[in-house]
């Protein structure tokens, strides 16, 4: 009993649907698996600048408090010249001086 031409048909159509579904389904899967990885590219890049931005931070910090104390010691210890010794900071301590404006140690 052979089967009929409709019958093979029918069997051949619902092949060509069945690979032309799988067709679409791996152009949608290679679709979203680029999308995943722009993703994570973007996700990569903003980690890396948030590290930069927080290390850049972190310096401007540091050195904001290294600054003022170290103001404060120079104008606390006297200022040396070459050739002249300046008077201690104590004693400098006037409106417009930076000794006035850095924190006492």
């Amino acid at each position: 009993m052979a089967p009929s031409i409709k019958r093979i048909r029918r069997i051949q159509e619902r092949l060509r649907q069945i690979q032309f579904a799988d067709q679409e389904q791996l152009l949608l899967l290679k679709k979203r698996q680029r999308e995943d990885e722009k993703q994570a590219a973007l996700l990569r890049q903003r980690q890396e600048e948030t590290a930069k931005l927080e290390a850049a931070e972190s310096s401007l910090k540091n050195l904001g408090s290294q600054f003022p104390r170290t103001a404060a010691q120079s104008c606390n210890e006297g200022l040396r010249t070459e050739s002249t010794e300046l008077k201690s900071a104590h004693s400098v301590r006037g409106k417009n001086s930076i000794c006035r404006l850095a924190p006492k140690l």
